[in-house]
């Protein structure tokens, strides 16, 4: 078992990221004061200071190093964000309650025969290219769900839900 000080220690690892926005530059400045900005792979925690799509695009960028993320809004609702108070962070992270989001994993075959894997983190679309249809098969795993789908497309949400908007990225 682990010591609680070396815990704080180690919380003290973050690295930030922060969006173009007013505010965004406003809390790094404040924060580069106070906090080294350590390398993902050494981080504690990923901190995201931005909103809901600035979050999702980062979520997508460094899953890879398998970190929590914690984010701060600092965009206009910011649902998937903290409240944008940087007063004791480290007590806020330490304290903040878990959640454990699933990401979809998508595996894309196109008709030219070129293959293409995603991942999203609160939905997946996928739209024909072309004026005809798309013809599409979905999988849970070993699963087969839907055979054979003839249409537009599809979207499919994880339980983080969908934002109702697209990102090109």
């Amino acid at each position: 078992s682990s010591s609680l000080a070396e815990g704080t220690t180690n919380m003290k690892k973050f690295h930030f990221i922060f969006d173009k926005n007013k505010k965004s530059k406003n809390f790094k400045k404040k924060l580069f004061k106070r906090f080294k900005n350590i390398s993902p792979s050494k981080a504690y925690c990923i901190i995201i200071f931005g909103g809901d799509g600035f979050m999702l695009k980062n979520l997508k960028k460094f899953y890879r190093y398998n970190k929590p993320f914690y984010g701060v809004n600092c965009g206009t609702f910011g649902f998937l964000m903290n409240k944008s108070n940087i007063e004791h962070l480290e007590r806020k992270i330490f304290k903040s309650k878990k959640t454990i989001i699933d990401s979809l994993s998508v595996n894309c075959l196109y008709g030219n025969g070129l293959k293409k894997k995603l991942i999203a983190i609160n939905e997946i679309s996928i739209f024909r290219q072309s004026k005809q249809t798309a013809s599409i098969n979905i999988s849970v795993g070993q699963k087969q769900v839907i055979k054979k789908l003839i249409g537009d497309g599809v979207m499919v949400s994880t339980p983080a839900g969908s934002t109702a908007y697209r990102s090109e990225d």
